[in-house]
């Protein structure tokens, strides 16, 4: 009830969009997620008038369970094939992400070949949104996350 509010209290203050962001639900049994996290998680969907993104963290053991939630999109963890998580959730979603955020302390040259990879594999999709799998941390390089933007800007599809 109190995330609740709090998403009403946000699109009050003027949010056009939100992620839930669940890192720890990998932790938990699929059963265990599909009775006490789905169950929340939509309630908490329901109560926004605005885009919701929901990252489940680690959570491919249960793609199939996700479609039943209302939110806009989906963001995902490095350790999923977007392409795969797009054929399990349909066309109905946005997937965002999944670069694995440690990418970003290797050399500015294997950041740009692991970006434009995750790219190449959702080119044509138009409901694919750039991100990392999960947050930076605090010892990344500023020149490295320069480096991310470059690289996505810099990325052409192959015809």
């Amino acid at each position: 009830d109190l995330l609740c509010d709090y998403t009403r209290l946000q699109i009050a203050a003027g949010v056009q969009a939100f992620q839930i962001f669940d890192t720890w639900a990998e932790l938990l049994t699929p059963a265990d997620f599909r009775n006490l996290v789905l169950p929340r998680v939509a309630t908490i969907a329901a109560a926004s008038t605005v885009p919701t993104i929901y990252f489940p963290k680690g959570t491919a053991q249960v793609l199939a369970d996700l479609p039943s939630l209302s939110v806009a999109g989906f963001s995902c963890d490095w350790t999923v094939e977007l392409p795969k998580v797009r054929q399990a959730l349909g066309k109905n979603f946005a997937l965002q992400g999944n670069l694995d955020p440690t990418v970003l302390y290797a050399p500015p040259d294997r950041i740009r070949a692991q970006v434009h990879a995750m790219l190449d594999s959702m080119a044509g999709d138009p409901a694919y949104i750039v991100n990392l799998g999960h947050g930076l941390a605090p010892d990344i390089p500023e020149a490295h996350v320069k480096a991310f933007v470059a690289a996505v800007k810099s990325w052409e599809p192959r015809h």
